[in-house]
């Protein structure tokens, strides 16, 4: 009756595991005029959050949707975060346990067009979130059972339903809280 959350390195705020698509290929990005985000840059430069004219937008969700050079497998994004830390090199869990995860798409959460603001900077913006359920064997789930007794850590956050309604964890026996990201919300309700 817990959800794993981890720290995203920008905010700080705990969010399910995952990120950004990588894009393999930018051929049909380039000719939509995609700049990347310099607001959320990454050391990955292949990171698939960018600017683009307005009037690319249909073309760029045609493209997107079509899965074709871009990542699609969310394997990645799992190792970066559970297996080996990708900013800590910390060892999670068994990358011989989870060589492989299987996973159920649950659903897709698009943002509708929307202004917003960044460092001063007023721009429109959309954003996706593509949930999936883990799919894990046996020894998976005793290793997960192994990592929640360890308890809770400055990287991973176990927390409640009702820790992500309000969006806040408060640590159990202290005055210390910790901000949960808007889109755990947005996972957990299946809404924007």
């Amino acid at each position: 009756n817990k959800y794993l959350l981890v720290r995203n390195r920008k905010t700080g705020k705990y969010q399910p595991v995952g990120g950004k698509y990588h894009y393999y290929n930018d051929t049909q990005l380039r000719a939509m005029k995609f700049t990347p985000d310099r607001m959320f840059q990454t050391n990955d430069s292949n990171d698939l959050a960018g600017e683009i004219p307005v009037n690319e937008y249909d073309a760029f969700f045609k493209w997107f949707t079509s899965e074709k050079d871009r990542e699609i497998d969310h394997y990645r994004e799992f190792y970066e975060e559970l297996i080996i830390n990708k900013e800590t090199k910390e060892e999670i869990l068994d990358k011989n346990k989870f060589s492989r995860i299987d996973l159920k798409k649950i659903r897709t959460v698009r943002t509708k067009i929307h202004k917003t603001v960044r460092d001063g900077k007023k721009f429109y913006e959309v954003l996706q979130y593509d949930y999936y359920e883990p799919i894990f064997t046996d020894d998976q789930k005793q290793a997960l059972l192994q990592l929640k007794q360890k308890g809770d850590s400055n990287y991973i956050k176990w927390v409640t339903n009702n820790d992500i309604e309000k969006l806040t964890y408060k640590v159990p026996e202290s005055d210390q809280e910790f901000h949960i990201s808007e889109h755990t919300l947005w996972c957990y309700q299946g809404n924007y």
